[in-house]
C-alpha cells in the first residue's frame, strides 16, 4: 500500500524550510515508511495475507443444509369383511357411507 504522506516517494519535503519543491539536499526520510516508500496494508496490518471474506479469517462457515422429500402412496380401497359378499358386488352398491375408517401410515 503506497504510503499516503510521501506518496511513494519514501522522503518528504524539509518541515524547517516549508517548500513545496526542495532540493534533493533538503529532503529527509518520511516518519511514516521510513523512506520505503509503503506502509503496511491496513487489513492485513502488513502480514501478507488478508482474512478469508466469507469466515472472516476463522477457517470455518455455518451452514445449513435443507432438505424436502415427498412420499407418494397409492389410494387402495379394499374390503376388510365383507360378510359373503364378492369385491365387485360390493363396488356397485349405491347408498350412503355410514362408517369409514382409514389408516395414514408415514414411513
Amino acid at each position: 500500500m503506497v504510503c499516503e504522506v510521501c506518496r511513494g516517494r519514501g522522503s518528504v519535503p524539509c518541515p524547517e524550510c516549508e517548500k513545496k519543491e526542495e532540493p534533493e539536499d533538503k529532503l529527509i526520510a518520511c516518519a511514516v515508511c521510513h523512506n520505503s516508500g509503503c506502509v503496511p496494508c491496513q487489513k492485513c496490518q502488513g502480514l501478507g495475507n488478508n482474512a478469508c471474506d466469507s469466515c472472516s479469517g476463522r477457517g470455518q462457515l455455518k451452514a445449513y443444509l435443507e432438505v424436502s422429500s415427498e412420499i407418494r402412496t397409492e389410494e387402495s380401497k379394499d374390503t376388510v369383511e365383507a360378510g359373503g359378499l364378492t369385491h365387485e358386488y360390493l363396488q356397485l352398491l349405491e347408498g350412503e357411507i355410514v362408517y369409514q375408517y382409514a389408516l395414514n401410515f408415514a414411513f
